[in-house]
């Protein structure tokens, strides 16, 4: 039997590197992360807006996502992407000097073949038991960046959405408080309500409500597929007030109920999100997760 744990959706900061291929089949919804994240489009197609700037999705899409940045993706069909998360303050890790803002970049036809070789190191070494994965890994993942930060287009955010990330932040770590509402997170950001109500609307396209909402729906998503807990403690740990009303709101969002949610999902996080979870159940839909350093050197005490 699982234990229900308290889970905080937005930081789970990956150790050392982590990388996964994962298979989006729904929009991904606006987030931000506290570690670095590295992604490369394989196949699909769709929008990515990255501090609000929209890139079409397509094969040989690679972007750099640093924690100043938020980032929303629009799936047409189903993307492929290797995800690549990572910290580079660790021992052993870059020297690398980092932007401190996202980076876009499409890759031409000859240069995608070459670029998906490196992610494919990056996973080889990540997997290896020898004393020298740490290295490895970290010089394909360098030489990856070199080439992303020479050639790639800066995605400066702008002045709205750095006034409005914070709130973001606030409202994954507090979305299973049945209490938080806009007054709460408009007080944090030091803004009236109805200014930051009108500019949260303008900025990310939908309202704090609505948001929020969204939010609570994918913790409750995490713990029906990831925790044995009852679906009436799964209403108020993910921020409900009432079964009725999670079970309406689910409903119409995922055509589902909750119970058969679980019984489809099993052990399969659907999560879009890849920082709400841990990068073990980075998946959406089917996915393969690849390598993890750490859990490598856990096992193999090396």
């Amino acid at each position: 039997m699982k234990e229900s744990l308290t889970i905080n959706l937005y930081k789970q900061p990956p150790s050392k590197i982590n990388l996964v291929t994962r298979h989006l089949a729904v929009p991904v919804q606006l987030h931000m992360h506290n570690f670095y994240e590295l992604e490369l489009i394989v196949s699909g197609t769709g929008t990515n807006r990255i501090n609000g700037i929209p890139f079409p999705i397509r094969p040989g899409l690679m972007y750099l996502l640093t924690p100043n940045d938020t980032h929303q993706i629009d799936v047409e069909g189903q993307v492929t992407v290797i995800h690549i998360g990572f910290l580079p303050d660790q021992p052993g890790g870059f020297t690398l000097p980092l932007p401190s803002g996202g980076v876009a970049l499409q890759l031409k036809p000859e240069e995608l073949a070459q670029v998906k070789s490196l992610f494919h190191t990056v996973e080889k070494e990540c997997a290896s038991l020898d004393a020298y994965r740490f290295h490895g890994a970290w010089a394909a993942l360098t030489l990856i960046l070199i080439k992303l930060i020479r050639d790639g287009q800066v995605c400066a955010s702008a002045s709205s959405f750095q006034k409005l990330q914070p709130a973001l932040l606030y409202i994954w770590e507090h979305c299973s408080e049945e209490g938080l509402d806009l007054q709460q997170v408009a007080a944090y950001c030091s803004l009236s309500p109805s200014y930051f109500s009108s500019l949260f609307h303008k900025t990310f396209g939908s309202s704090f409500s609505e948001y929020l909402a969204e939010c609570r729906l994918r913790c409750a998503c995490y713990l029906l597929s990831e925790t044995d807990i009852s679906i009436t403690d799964v209403v108020y740990e993910s921020g409900f007030s009432s079964p009725s009303r999670f079970f309406r709101v689910f409903k119409a969002r995922f055509h589902v109920t909750p119970s058969q949610y679980r019984k489809d999902h099993g052990e399969i996080a659907s999560i879009a999100i890849e920082e709400q979870v841990p990068i073990s159940i980075w998946q959406s839909g089917q996915s393969y997760v690849s390598s993890q350093v750490d859990a490598v050197q856990a096992e193999t005490g090396k």
